[in-house]
């Protein structure tokens, strides 16, 4: 493994302060080009070793796979659950992994609650709305403009 930086993969360049904030040390705006290319770029050439991928789509399944280095992982955690093509060939030779994960158990839960009130990770939860504007919100997601998470208010 190379050192330790945390690289985030925005769609939307609004979100770079916002991933910045929250402990990025660079960030990738998918938009500005090929995202591959920079993400090897920003490691000498060697490649990523983990990409986390919450959307899943095919686009960004394909696009983790490859900027993976020797011995990279790939997660997918849901989302859009599309079929994707990868290199069996850099599997084979770089060693690489390809995860998929499903949600959590209750002790995982407790678990991650426990870490949250110690302190050591937070939730980015970028908008609150009352259930009434359950429609507004699920429309802002769809359309990808809302970092981190959205929650809804019941009263």
């Amino acid at each position: 493994m190379h050192a330790s930086r945390l690289a985030r993969r925005s769609q939307y360049s609004g979100r770079a302060a916002a991933c910045r904030k929250v402990g990025a040390h660079e960030v990738v705006e998918a938009s500005k080009g090929n995202i591959v290319e920079a993400l090897k770029d920003l490691t000498g050439g060697h490649g990523i070793d983990v990409a986390v991928n919450y959307v899943s789509s095919t686009a960004t399944l394909e696009a983790s796979a490859k900027a993976l280095g020797k011995c990279g992982r790939l997660v997918t955690l849901g989302g859009a659950g599309k079929p994707f093509q990868l290199s069996a060939m850099d599997l084979l030779f770089k060693e690489q992994d390809i995860l998929g994960s499903r949600y959590v158990s209750r002790i995982e839960i407790i678990e991650t609650l426990e870490i949250v009130a110690r302190g050591e990770v937070w939730p980015l939860v970028s908008e609150i709305r009352p259930l009434t504007k359950v429609e507004i919100l699920h429309e802002r997601v769809e359309r990808g403009e809302v970092t981190g998470r959205a929650a809804l208010l019941v009263s």
